[in-house]
Formats: C-alpha cells, structure tokens, sequence
C-alpha cells in the first residue's frame, strides 16, 4: 500500500529535480510551451540542432494558428 499523503513534503520545485535524478531520471531535451487559449508546443531542444523548416510550420500554423502576417511579423 503506498505511504499517505500526509507522509509527503511539500517540496519546490528544484527539490523535485534533486530527487527524481537520485533515483535515476535525468531531464529531457523536452520543453513544454502553455499559453492560455492556444494549444501546448512541445519543442526538441537538441545542442547543435536546427528545429526544420516544416515543424516549425507545424508549430506555428497547425498547432497555434498564426496567419501568415502574424508569422511575417515574428521572423
């Protein structure tokens, strides 16, 4: 049976990361991107990589919607 809530800290979130990775877990290249109204981004942070010309596409028409100017507007 696992322990009760009551046996848990409250932990920050630094203290969370600490611990997951004693017991094995590392970070990931992940990132999770929320903005209200709009859908999440998940975006593949590889060291030395370039995200492609379609997934950003992707990301930025299919997932958020922008229109061409709005697009236009940010690059």
């Amino acid at each position: 049976m696992a322990l009760p809530v009551s046996r848990f800290p409250a932990l920050k979130p630094d203290q969370v990361l600490r611990l997951l990775r004693r017991i094995g877990y590392q970070r990931g290249s992940h990132v999770l991107f929320r903005a209200e109204g709009r859908k999440t981004i998940t975006v593949s942070l590889h060291k030395g990589r370039t995200v492609k010309p379609k997934h950003l596409r992707a990301m930025l028409v299919d997932r958020v919607g922008l229109t061409d100017d709005e697009i236009d507007a940010l690059l």
